[in-house]
This record gives C-alpha cells, sequence and structure tokens, in this order.
C-alpha cells in the first residue's frame, strides 16, 4: 500500500524578476531530492520579506502558491504552507547570496538551499531500471471497459518465440494512482516485473490505472469494483484471441492489488491457472490500514504514544466511515472526530505547518467514499478459501504497512489443507514493502535506496510461474 503524505511533487510555475543584489527579496533557485524524487523549486520573496511564493519552474503556464507566516528575524528565514502541512526554516547569508536550511512536511525532513543562480536538476540513480535494446517484443495495447466506457491503456510484454505458449501473467498495482510501470519515487516496479519475466521467457500485461498515465478517466471517481473491472476486462481482452487460446493465465497483485486479483479470479470469464500475492493483505483492510498506522509511526523514530494517538485516529475514522453509508452525514461525524483527535494530538504527531483546518481537510475525505468502504469492508478469506490453483504469497519481513505476520498468517488461516500444499507462503528476510533490501525500512527510505526490488524475489516467482 502507499502511503498517504501529500508531497510537495504538485508545485507550479514561477516568474519574477530578481531585485537588489544582497537583499533577501527576489527569486532564488533550489534543486534537492527528497525521497529518491529529484525537484526544482523556485522561492520568489517579496520586498519587505512578508509575502514569498513557492512554485516548480518546470511547469508551464502554472500559479505561484502563496506562503504563510513569512518571517525574516536576524537572518533567520522561515515560511509554511499549511494546505499541505509543509514548512521551511533557515538563514539567509547575505555575502554568500544564499538560504540554507530544512523543509519539513509530516515528519518528512530534507535539506533546501536556495540560490541566486538557476540550479541543474539532480540525477537520481536506479541501475535496475530496464534500457533498450531489450531481447524480447514489447506492444503498446488499447482497449475499451464496456462497463462504463473507460479506455484502458497498457503495455503487452512477451518473449521474442511467438510460437511457445509461453505464460501471461497481468499485473495489478497498490493503492494511490499508478501508471502501467507502478512508478514511485523514482522507481518502477512494474517495469521490472516484466522486464525479469519476458526475459525468462514469461509474458506481462500492465495497464496505467484510472487517472494515470494515458488514462483519461477520473481516478478520485473510481472504485475498488472500478480497479477489478479494468483487471477482468484486460483478462477477457486476451483470452478471446485466438493465438492465447492455449497459454496459462496468472495473475500478480502487490499490495491492494492482492484484492484486485482475488475478486477478478472469481468474475473471470476466463479460468486463472495461478496467483501471485506480493505483500497483499491477508486479513481485513480495515486492519491492514489501522496496524499500519501505528506502525509507521514507529519505523519512522517516532514516540509510542504518536503511534498508538495514529493508530486511534485512522480505527475512528474506519469505524465512523463502516458505520454512516451518507456522505453528507459521515463527513459531519469525520469532522466532528478529527477536530477531537486534533485537539489531543501529542506534541510532534501534526506536522508545525499543519493547522486545524488543513488537518481536518487531509483526512476527512480520504475513506469517506466508495473505494475506501470496499477497502475497508475487504474480508481476504472469502475469496482465498474458493482458490482452487497455485499460489505464491511474499512478504517482506520488514514491511511496516502489511504487516508480514499477521497477513501471512491470515493466508494461511483461510486455506485448506489441500490448498496450503499447493500453495508457498513466505516472509522474505530484511526486505520492505516494496521488496528493496532496506537499512532502516522506514517509508522515508523508499526513495533513498538505490534499489527497484531484490534479485530474491524474481529466484521466487519466476521458477513458480515456470512450474505451472
Amino acid at each position: 500500500m502507499n502511503t498517504f503524505f501529500k508531497l510537495l511533487f504538485i508545485l507550479l510555475f514561477s516568474a519574477s524578476p530578481l531585485f537588489g543584489k544582497n537583499k533577501i527579496d527576489g527569486v532564488w533557485h533550489a534543486s534537492f531530492t527528497v525521497m529518491g524524487q529529484a525537484m526544482l523549486l523556485d522561492l520568489t520573496v517579496k520586498p519587505g520579506a512578508k509575502e514569498a511564493f513557492i512554485s516548480n519552474p518546470e511547469m508551464e503556464m502554472a500559479q505561484q502558491i502563496p506562503c504563510a507566516d513569512v518571517l525574516l528575524k536576524k537572518n533567520n528565514f522561515s515560511f509554511k504552507i499549511p494546505f499541505i502541512g509543509l514548512s521551511f526554516k533557515g538563514k539567509y547569508f547575505p555575502k554568500g547570496d544564499s538560504i540554507v536550511g530544512s523543509m519539513d512536511q509530516n515528519g518528512i525532513t530534507w535539506e533546501v538551499h536556495f540560490y541566486r543562480t538557476v540550479q541543474q536538476k539532480n540525477k537520481v540513480k536506479r541501475p535496475q531500471t530496464p534500457k533498450e535494446p531489450f531481447p524480447y517484443e514489447v506492444q503498446e495495447v488499447s482497449f475499451q471497459n464496456p462497463k462504463d466506457n473507460v479506455q484502458i491503456f497498457g503495455t503487452f510484454t512477451y518473449p521474442i518465440n511467438k510460437e511457445s505458449n509461453y505464460p501471461i501473467v497481468f499485473l495489478a498495482s497498490g493503492s494511490g494512482p499508478q501508471d502501467r510501470n507502478c512508478t514511485l519515487l523514482g522507481h518502477q516496479s512494474f517495469l521490472l516485473i516484466a522486464d525479469q519475466l519476458a526475459r525468462a521467457g514469461i509474458a506481462t500485461f500492465r495497464f496505467d490505472d484510472r487517472g494515470a498515465g494515458e488514462s483519461k478517466a477520473n481516478y478520485s471517481l473510481a472504485s475498488l469494483s472500478d480497479f477489478v473491472s479494468d483487471l477482468t476486462v484486460s483478462i477477457d481482452y486476451f483470452a478471446q484471441d485466438d493465438q492465447f487460446k492455449q497459454h496459462k493465465f496468472g495473475l500478480l497483485g502487490h499490495s491492494e492489488g492482492g484484492m484486485h486479483i482475488m475478486s477478478a479470479f472469481k468474475q473471470s470469464n476466463h479460468p486463472i491457472d495461478f496467483m501471485i500475492f506480493l505483500a497483499a493483505c491477508g486479513v481485513s483492510g480495515k486492519e491492514v490500514l489501522i496496524q499500519q498506522q501505528y506502525e509507521m509511526p514507529l519505523a519512522e523514530g517516532l514516540s509510542e504514544e504518536i503511534a498508538l494517538w495514529n493508530k486511534a485516529l485512522f480505527q475512528g475514522l474506519s469505524e465512523r466511515v463502516l458505520a454512516e453509508s451518507d456522505l453528507v452525514k459521515c463527513e459531519f461525524n469525520l469532522i466532528a472526530f478529527l477536530k477531537e483527535m486534533y485537539a489531543k494530538a501529542p506534541t510532534g504527531a501534526i506536522s508545525d505547518a499543519m493547522n486545524e483546518d488543513s488537518f481536518i481537510a487531509n483526512n476527512a475525505a480520504f475513506l469517506n467514499n466508495k473505494w475506501g468502504r470496499e477497502f475497508l469492508s475487504f474480508e481476504p478469506a472469502s475469496y482465498l478459501k474458493e482458490m482452487n490453483v497455485p499460489m505464491l504469497a511474499l512478504f517482506g519481513s520488514k514491511d511496516m504497512q502489511v504487516n508480514p505476520l499477521i497477513n501471512s498468517n491470515g493466508f494461511k488461516n483461510a486455506l485448506s489443507p489441500q490448498q496450503l500444499a499447493n500453495s508457498t507462503i513466505k516472509i522474505l528476510p530484511n526486505l520492505n514493502h516494496l521488496f528493496q533490501q532496506c537499512t532502516v525500512c522506514s517509508f522515508k527510505e523508499y526513495g533513498d535506496l538505490e534499489e527497484t526490488m531484490a534479485p530474491v524475489l524474481f529466484e521466487e516467482i519466476i521458477p513458480f510461474i515456470l512450474r505451472q
């Protein structure tokens, strides 16, 4: 699953004249890397240093974002942007013509140095990202989901030997709007999976989530059942092609994608021959979310008090969303609850830049929608017990988003002895939620790690598929 930080990557365009030399007013430029994302940022300080704006120079024709609480005192300079929980604190050096400090957003802190001169964007190392030429075929595919006329855009990667009955694996991504490559923090995990499987003689189809990549659909209106529908339509598209009639079909889902493939297995008009689960939920979505929101603060080095408050926050949100289906009534209940939780938040639980209004705005709508209710109420056991095909379920021992022990046991408890004999359920040592070999093993570290996915993952997946 994905964490729900609203990072600074949406920033917009900047254009302003420079002002006097050795004065803080004017345009400043910064280049930095945060969580594996290389970014450029412009800061415009108005004369008197009472107003400031930030913007992304890479975006054209976009507005500047106003800063709040802009303060310059004895060369100490700071500002906040409450609606995204962002703050900056630094020191202005007139002689060096720089502003040196750090930004913080929801507990994520990184260094930012502003200069008068335009900065070059940092380069992020991703050595596993596949590069052409490829020893396999790559085909862009597009078709329509007739259920709601949504166009699906994806990539079919397959071995060069077209005459062989190679297996075809359909990939389902986790929470959040993901493109077909599952691009996250500079990593492209599904692109890597497609590459590694194709080199082993296995085909894959991966596609853009609604509202991501080439998709023109609205992600905010999409439900979990919509994502499942897109997956089942994809299976049907290939199944109706005569050239694939002798090919075995398998499904692979990461995180929430595990829910998608469980549902698709049940709904598909074409038989599925094998299933692969990566860090998938083995217990209800509600249980996974609440446990995740306790473990994540601890992994980030925060206190037990903050972790328990965060757990209570998401438990309260989940319970209220499931108890009231009317969106308006539910929103009223959520706002009252969020005000209560804001008032009792321990020091350090909420970013200093986030006020009560922005705290409520960031949390009230997260689960109060069709997707949220479907996710929270999803019970994997009811799907797993009906699967009579080989299954591979892998978890990372350092995963703090989908607890490996709780969820692997969820799989084991749901499956019959006969199913277990035909399945492999493993916890891979020292891997995080993205199956990277980790050191700190926190959410913040995902983008800092150069590795996209550990080789040991493919040592499990590829032989499993080829045995089917």
